[in-house]
């Protein structure tokens, strides 16, 4: 392709929902299904919020495998290949579904099982539910960020992985338990370190420097935060730029 064209990302959209139209629905019956039915049995509209939380947190696995199926399944992959889009224009899209598209549906869907759940309902209140939903979970810039992150990390592994995704993804569950054993445990080394130096003149003067540019800390752990699915979307375009038809 000469140049990008949000034309073109239109049309490769509205294939995509169209063809996988069954699949989408499927998914969010079942998004649909778990929250009223659990709700429905604890008499407690709360309960469809709490598990519409999780199912938010999580979905973005489910979006990113939907968002992929194209391009891996083999029935439909030479095909996909072969649409007159680029691979720009295709991560485009990518990035709106999951970006956009995932928690604008789940957000649709988590208030019509809370609407479904309500009726039913001896606990909490629809007020309720909807407040513990959207004011204090769904809108918080946080959470936005770590639905993005599993998100990006999965559309990730799911443009990586050649053969098996149940095989990437366990080797990616062990990666993550790993990294987070080795940084608890370099952790736990630096403290001990740390406290065996508590009175060495150069440990006061780096924690009083912390504690002089608190806030500044506070703005570089929030950037390294935010910029994890940033890093990991970046990763995912290059993946696709390099991907051949057959996997």
């Amino acid at each position: 392709m000469k140049s990008f064209s949000i034309r073109r990302v239109a049309h490769y959209a509205r294939y995509h929902y169209t063809s996988m139209r069954n699949n989408y629905l499927g998914m969010f019956l079942t998004m649909l299904a778990f929250p009223v039915v659990l709700g429905i049995l604890d008499r407690d509209v709360t309960v469809a919020a709490e598990i519409s939380m999780t199912i938010y947190l999580f979905a973005g696995i489910a979006f990113a495998l939907r968002t992929t199926w194209a391009m891996r399944n083999k029935g439909t992959l030479v095909l996909d290949s072969a649409l007159p889009v680029s691979k720009g224009e295709r991560f485009t899209f990518m990035l709106f579904n999951l970006a956009v598209a995932y928690p604008l549906a789940c957000f649709a869907v988590a208030a019509l099982s809370i609407l479904l759940v309500a009726p039913f309902s001896m606990e909490g209140t629809l007020a309720e539910a909807m407040n513990d939903y959207f004011l204090r979970f769904a809108f918080e810039w946080a959470v936005y960020v770590i639905v993005q992150i599993v998100a990006s990390a999965s559309l990730l592994i799911n443009l990586a992985a050649r053969r098996s995704l149940i095989v990437a993804y366990i080797g990616a569950i062990v990666g993550v338990i790993a990294f987070i054993v080795g940084a608890s445990y370099a952790g736990v080394q630096l403290a001990n370190a740390l406290y065996d130096m508590e009175s060495s003149e150069w440990v006061d003067l780096m924690v009083a420097d912390i504690e002089a540019n608190a806030e500044l800390v506070k703005w570089i752990i929030i950037a390294i935060f935010v910029s994890i699915p940033i890093v990991f979307y970046a990763l995912a375009y290059s993946v696709l730029r390099r991907r051949q038809v057959k996997w």
